[in-house]
């Protein structure tokens, strides 16, 4: 079983993405413009929006109360937190049949790792999804570590992120190959001497390997 693509036999870790590459998100502008952003008055939003609060939010700079709370103040009529909170998750569509599979077969082989870009709200949502379709939060058995983003307050493209993973699993950045959705992810892996694959829908995982 190997990866296509992949030529280097040094390869001893495949460090996962989550969102697009494992679980199926919605579209993003469809999901923003009729469903997120029209609960908000624009300007505000667009001011939020244009300080980071989102991507400080997903490198755990504050916690969840404070995220729903600065929403509820830019809100074009009061809302219920249980509200923003559904809203929030609508980004999230579901785990496509298939790929939890492919990559528990691959744990026989290779070292398995998850690095993802992610928030606390959304990290109760999908665990609540795993559990609705596998039972339990198989998170736990599948990958040796879970890299989140608001865990460790650093988030990729940025370096430091691969630095922290590189640390803490004692491997070099070309023993692993990371598979990603997002251009300016994988950019930064390849500049740091990882091993790549550019994902470019939520199932391809499951072509990649033989």
């Amino acid at each position: 079983m190997h990866f296509f693509g992949s030529k280097n036999t040094l390869i001893k870790a495949l460090i996962f993405d989550l969102g697009n590459v494992i679980l199926q998100l919605n579209d993003e502008e469809k999901w923003e413009s009729e469903i997120f952003i029209p609960l908000f008055e624009k300007e505000k939003y667009s001011i939020l929006n244009n300080n980071n609060f989102f991507e400080r939010f997903e490198c755990g700079l504050f916690d969840e109360s404070f995220f729903i709370q600065q929403l509820q103040e830019i809100s074009n009529q009061p809302i219920e937190t249980e509200t923003i909170i559904d809203a929030w998750n609508a980004k999230i569509s579901h785990f496509p049949d298939g790929n939890i599979e492919t990559i528990n077969a691959l744990k026989y082989r290779y070292r398995i790792f998850l690095l993802s870009n992610t928030n606390s709200i959304h990290e109760k949502y999908f665990i609540k999804l795993l559990i609705s379709k596998f039972g339990e939060n198989i998170f736990d058995d599948l990958f040796e570590t879970c890299f989140y983003s608001h865990h460790l307050k650093q988030r990729k493209p940025n370096p430091d992120i691969f630095e922290t993973v590189l640390k803490s699993t004692q491997l070099q950045a070309n023993e692993c190959l990371f598979l990603d959705d997002n251009e300016a992810n994988i950019t930064a892996a390849l500049s740091l001497g990882f091993e790549t694959i550019w994902i470019k829908n939520s199932t391809q995982i499951q072509e990649l390997y033989e």
